[in-house]
């Protein structure tokens, strides 16, 4: 498992450390480092599985000692790691820009919007890596993944916008009084469970794809 993940990682040096220095550099040019950051680990879904393409990684791992479900697994424990790495990291340069930036006209982020976007992260990811799996071709899945993505996006934002629909307000307390009790467990556990249902679909399919 440790070399999966390590492999991930020596795949995306170089992405990694882009990363490492544009979001620093992002906060001085007053950019919005929160969307940036959502689309690294775009970045960094559509790079891990470009490399396993163009290296045949798929074809290597299939001729090593590694069962199926551990590649899957390592691909989603790079993910994670990278995932609250780097918004660990956004975080501390967020506090560091708004404290010797004053020209920003982002609040700082709370720690409860950083799980948010942790959240968010996770349901992206969730979404996405079974399609990178379903879908040989990996600019074909990179298309569906972002069609898919921006469709769920658009259709939040008509079902909130739209003065013709209307969501049941006591449903929307009730949402909004779970989280409440507990919100940190409930946003975290939520994010785990969402990576977890994603892990196990990805796993069922990649059983029983053939590797070309």
């Amino acid at each position: 498992m440790a070399q999966l993940v390590k492999k991930e990682f020596q795949l995306n040096i170089i992405y990694l450390i882009f990363i490492i220095l544009f979001i620093p550099f992002s906060y001085v040019m007053d950019m919005p480092s929160t969307f940036i950051f959502i689309g690294a680990m775009l970045g960094f879904l559509f790079n891990a599985f470009y490399y396993d393409s163009k290296n045949h990684v798929n074809r290597l791992t299939a001729s090593l000692p590694f069962r199926k479900k551990h590649v899957v697994l390592g691909k989603y424990v790079f993910f994670l790691i990278i995932s609250a790495g780097f918004l660990l990291y956004l975080w501390l340069v967020d506090s560091i820009a708004h404290y010797g930036l004053p020209y920003l006209e982002s609040q700082p982020l709370h720690w409860f919007l950083v799980l948010l976007i942790f959240a968010s992260i996770a349901i992206m990811l969730s979404i996405s890596i079974p399609i990178y799996y379903l879908i040989q071709s990996y600019m074909k899945a990179f298309f569906v993944q972002i069609v898919f993505l921006f469709s769920i996006a658009f259709g939040i934002v008509i079902i909130i916008a739209n003065p013709f629909i209307q969501v049941n307000d006591s449903i929307i307390r009730f949402i909004l009084d779970i989280i409440a009790l507990q919100p940190v467990l409930i946003v975290v556990g939520f994010s785990f469970i969402s990576l977890y249902l994603s892990y196990r679909l990805s796993t069922w399919i990649y059983i029983r794809k053939d590797i070309i």
